[in-house]
């Protein structure tokens, strides 16, 4: 209910109205998407793909992962050979 009332809150705020208590169905026209493709998997693995907020958001979390990876490389052993 918590999820609701702010994805609620969110729509007020940037349209400006309420959302309507029943919602017509979603159509993919022409207009909006390649008449080609009719898979909406495939749709939205290519709004992924040029999406730069979605790529940037995946480069994140991939660097939040390096990062934590490079964290708990400190704490392995270490050994050092120094030859002469």
């Amino acid at each position: 209910m918590s999820n609701l009332h702010d994805v609620t809150a969110r729509f007020l705020r940037l349209v400006g109205e309420k959302p309507a208590d029943r919602l017509t169905p979603v159509t993919l026209s022409s207009a909006y998407v390649d008449a080609s493709v009719t898979d909406v998997k495939t749709l939205l693995t290519n709004a992924y793909g040029t999406n730069p907020q979605f790529n940037a958001a995946i480069y994140n979390i991939d660097a939040q992962r390096y990062g934590v990876d490079s964290a708990k490389s400190l704490y392995h052993s270490q050994v050092n050979l120094t030859a002469s």
